[in-house]
This record gives structure tokens, C-alpha cells and sequence, in this order.
């Protein structure tokens, strides 16, 4: 499960858009499952850590509840199934050693 602020970034709502159509009937089951990268990074935005999801497609999203007379950011939460998990641990050159 992946949280975060609410955004603009629209290639999630497209991907599960993707997923929908192709359930239905009207699309190509081929592109519903996706690598996923998730990266851990440093202050200065260096990845420390990175976990690679095998053939991963999100299987449930929620928005939180939207108060106007609030300065609380919206989270979008994400759960994403996977049919296996790669981790990987960079060291300060930058190289990666599997972990998983």
C-alpha cells in the first residue's frame, strides 16, 4: 500500500482506466500489469533503496475525504498486487546489490 498527497499525475487513473477497459472487453489485456519501481531517496535525492514489483497492477484506490474549511493535504492511497518483489540497496557510488 503507497500513499501520498493528491496530485495531477494522471498515469495512475490512466493505468487503472487501462485495467477497466480490458475487463469489459474493450482493450488489450496486455498492457494491465506493469513493472513498478519504487525508490528510497536520500536528502539530496539519491536512491538508497528500490523494490521492483513483478507484473503489478493496482488493485484498489482511495481518496481521503476533501474539507474545504481544512489546510490538510488530500492522500491518495494505493494498493498494488504483484506477482513477486526484487529489492535492491545502492551504496554511496550508486551501485546496487540485490537484496531479495
Amino acid at each position: 500500500t503507497l500513499e501520498r498527497g493528491l496530485t495531477t499525475d494522471s498515469d495512475i487513473v490512466g493505468w487503472m482506466n487501462t485495467i477497466h477497459d480490458a475487463a469489459v472487453g474493450n482493450g488489450s489485456t496486455l498492457a494491465t500489469r506493469q513493472e513498478v519501481k519504487i525508490q528510497a531517496l536520500n536528502k539530496a535525492g539519491v536512491v538508497q533503496r528500490e523494490w521492483v514489483l513483478l507484473n503489478a497492477f493496482p488493485a484498489s484506490r482511495d481518496i481521503s475525504d476533501f474539507d474545504a474549511s481544512s489546510n490538510e493535504v488530500i492522500i491518495e492511497t494505493l494498493e498494488l498486487a504483484h506477482e513477486g518483489i526484487k529489492e535492491f540497496l545502492y551504496n554511496e557510488t550508486g551501485i546496487a546489490r540485490t537484496l531479495a
